[in-house]
């Protein structure tokens, strides 16, 4: 049986030696997810069927750089983003920070993708929440999700 941990809920504080740990016990994934920006005054009419499951002063770093260190301080554990929110990237930069983590990582990365639910952090980065499934569907016809 393979057992991955979530990797986000951790301290900062005590995520190098969680990933350490986890890599010595055998674990057999980290996953890290991804917001760009929480709703501070969460409105549950303004997203039906959702609930705020971070406190919105939790600090949440990116998944692709922190990816990258765990990849440096660990050895055998697979890492992956869960989820990434691909609309929300320029497709050919993310592809080469994947490749590079990939490579940095002997071939340990594992990507996990989504479209978003979250209509704050479309609306503070310019992109348009509506569009988000046919943006991540392009990518992935393109092979950047693949």
């Amino acid at each position: 049986m393979r057992v991955g941990l979530n990797y986000a809920p951790i301290r900062r504080k005590d995520q190098p030696e969680a990933a350490r740990l986890a890599d010595r016990l055998g674990y057999s994934s980290l996953w890290y997810g991804e917001h760009v920006a929480l709703p501070y005054d969460f409105d549950p009419s303004r997203y039906p069927g959702e609930s705020m499951m971070f406190d919105p002063e939790s600090v949440m770093l990116d998944p692709f750089a922190l990816l990258a260190y765990v990849a440096g301080i660990t050895e055998h554990v697979r890492l992956g983003t869960g989820i990434a929110i691909l609309p929300l990237h320029d497709p050919l930069i993310t592809a080469r920070t994947l490749a590079t983590i990939d490579m940095v990582s002997n071939g340990r990365i594992d990507l996990g993708v989504g479209v978003g639910w979250n209509v704050d952090e479309f609306e503070f980065l310019g992109r348009d929440f509506h569009q988000r499934g046919e943006i991540l569907d392009g990518r992935a016809r393109a092979g950047i999700a693949a």
